[in-house]
């Protein structure tokens, strides 16, 4: 290249002209030159820090999703405590057991309460009367709130219902859920003979906990 002032000529890569000393036009460039190496090494900073960043996030995110991942919902724990804990455990409650007089024109009746925690609520029994032209009467299990119509002569839903009978076998299957019912022996239809009535009457359930 050539100087602008003198035009002597000069290297290519001169900064001064080396007869009169005025600058070349390098000394333009090498400001550019050093402006872009420094953008060049800022750029690659920027990408060193968002790498750096980037695997410190998965450092500390992987162990915890594969943590999550790995354990049960709580829905599920919960649901599996509940099969894995419940047990079945069945009862028995005496209703009615030995020997009872029952008036005539009278009814003798048991009041027994089925609780929420029960279970597959049974009442069985045997029972025999004696007494009277026909050693009979009526075997009766119903709600306690049936039982106040069934004794003033109503015809009410009942569970179990020997009609009259001298010997029965009491079979009645309860609904579950907190309640109480009757287990009544009708003489009602006698007006003269009293009766006795012999036998048990046994309650089952099954609870859970």
């Amino acid at each position: 290249m050539y100087c602008e002032k003198c035009a002597k000529q000069l290297p290519d890569d001169a900064l001064y002209c080396l007869a009169c000393g005025k600058p070349t036009g390098n000394i333009s460039r090498e400001p550019n030159d050093a402006s872009k190496a420094t953008k060049r090494r800022a750029d690659f900073g920027v990408v060193v820090l968002v790498v750096l960043a980037i695997a410190v996030l998965l450092i500390f995110a992987i162990p915890k999703m594969a943590h999550q991942s790995s354990e049960p919902t709580m829905e599920f724990i919960t649901t599996a405590r509940h099969h894995a804990s419940f047990v079945s455990i069945p009862h028995e409650q005496t209703v009615f057991s030995g020997s009872v007089a029952v008036n005539p024109h009278n009814m003798y009746f048991f009041i027994f309460t089925v609780k929420a925690r029960m279970k597959k609520v049974r009442l069985s029994g045997k029972f025999q009367a004696v007494g009277g032209t026909r050693n009979d009467v009526q075997a009766v299990v119903c709600s306690e709130e049936d039982f106040v119509n069934f004794r003033n002569g109503h015809q009410v839903p009942v569970f179990y219902n020997s009609g009259k009978a001298t010997v029965g076998d009491i079979d009645a299957s309860l609904p579950e859920g907190e309640g109480k019912y009757v287990l009544a022996f009708s003489n009602a239809f006698s007006p003269l003979s009293g009766k006795t009535v012999n036998g048990e009457a046994v309650l089952h359930y099954e609870t859970g906990f």
